[in-house]
């Protein structure tokens, strides 16, 4: 009989096998040979990564509208089914609009595979160290981005780009739907358990309200920070001369980080502010991006992967704790979801404008200082936002994030 730990298990699980790691960790690991073998540039290489994120956004909010109504298993298990359909047809792209369309449809199945909907399910069963438990199960999104960029490499060596996507999709179906149908369960379907008390927001009083759509807003723009500078990883370490094994090295130090980041924001949470906390991951990734894009400053590319996936590691669990405490559980699943795609629209602007400043200068120089004071801004809105005070009838949150966060108001 499944627990709230067999269930935390499977949540670590489904995120480690989710969208990010799956596909926006590995693109770059094949990115190279297919531009090469298809003839195209890097900004059209890049309309990978930002047509799945306008996926992600367009589709995130319907996600957490099913979430709230038919509970997150289904939406995992359609997640677990079909983005090893959709990953595995890469391997047979021929056309650009093919490659185009594949990757909205990546976005698309992603948005059932992406943080709300596996850590909305954990307030049904976690009342204390709630923060704890978020920061456990998105320790997935770390040993996945650890983990798939060098199974992707294998892939590669082994069947070349066009085998390696089929490859790398066998282990992922069979990893993601064993773990949907063993692991994760919806506590309402269990007759022993008591479901807690929902309290908090409606939906529509969350989204009137201007201090969430500044949090929208920040997130964001880390968004366009974070996926825009992972997109050109790969490209830029093969201008410093380094091969697909170093950049592959390069994208597993980032995963090793964000498991850090992970480990750390869950203990931090439940400690100090989660508003400070949030300001420090988003000064990371600002930090990361000038390094890893300002090439006059001679930064070490990994130093600059490991404040990245820092800051990914640690924007993912502020996200979702911030959103619970400030918000309540009410309509959680349908306000993280709309906070998740906006977010990744940022990573539809990122990717795509990194891309074009290149081929327009033959440098990523100048879009990466933008970038980076781009973040530091966001960073310092993120702090404004914590001595706000929340809307009326709002959880109690005097936007210090000092206790632990409990799921009864």
């Amino acid at each position: 009989m499944p627990n709230k730990w067999t269930v935390l298990a499977g949540c670590l699980v489904a995120l480690t096998v989710s969208f990010a790691p799956i596909y926006l960790f590995t693109l770059g690991v094949f990115s190279k040979a297919m531009a090469a073998e298809l003839g195209w540039s890097r900004a059209e290489m890049s309309a990978g990564f930002s047509v799945a994120q306008l996926a992600v956004a367009l589709v995130s909010t319907v996600a957490g509208a099913l979430l709230d109504r038919i509970g997150n298993r289904p939406v995992i298990l359609v997640a677990a089914i079909g983005l090893p359909v959709a990953l595995a047809a890469f391997g047979a792209v021929a056309s650009f609009p093919a490659y185009v369309a594949l990757a909205f449809a990546m976005g698309a199945l992603g948005s059932f595979s992406n943080p709300p909907s596996v850590l909305s399910l954990l307030p049904k069963w976690f009342d204390r160290n709630l923060g704890l438990s978020l920061s456990i199960a998105s320790l997935g999104i770390g040993f996945g981005g650890t983990l798939m960029p060098m199974a992707a490499r294998a892939a590669e060596a082994a069947f070349g780009w066009r085998g390696g996507f089929p490859a790398l999709a066998a282990l992922v179906a069979v990893v993601g739907i064993a773990n949907a149908l063993l692991l994760i369960r919806d506590r309402e379907s269990l007759p022993a358990a008591q479901e807690p008390e929902v309290g908090g927001l409606a939906f529509a009083a969350v989204v009137r309200a201007a201090d969430y759509w500044l949090l929208v807003g920040a997130f964001t723009v880390i968004g366009a920070i974070y996926w825009g500078t992972t997109s050109q990883l790969g490209p830029i370490l093969g201008d410093r001369g380094m091969g697909p094994a170093e950049t592959a090295a390069a994208l597993s130090a980032m995963g090793i980080l964000v498991i850090v980041g992970r480990a750390v924001g869950g203990v931090l949470l439940d400690r100090m502010s989660a508003y400070v906390l949030g300001f420090l991951f988003f000064a990371s990734a600002a930090c990361g991006c000038v390094l890893l894009t300002v090439s006059s400053l001679q930064g070490s590319p990994y130093l600059a992967a490991m404040l990245l996936g820092v800051a990914l590691g640690g924007e993912g669990d502020v996200m979702a704790y911030v959103l619970r405490r400030r918000y309540g559980q009410q309509a959680y699943g349908k306000v993280f979801g709309l906070c998740f795609g906006v977010f990744n629209l940022g990573g539809l602007v990122g990717p795509m404008a990194l891309g074009l400043a290149y081929d327009r200068w033959h440098s990523y120089e100048l879009a990466g200082i933008v970038f980076g004071a781009a973040g530091l801004a966001a960073a310092c809105v993120f702090l404004a936002v914590g001595r706000m005070r929340p809307p009326q009838g709002a959880p109690d949150d005097a936007g210090e994030g000092r206790q632990a966060m409990a799921v009864n108001p």
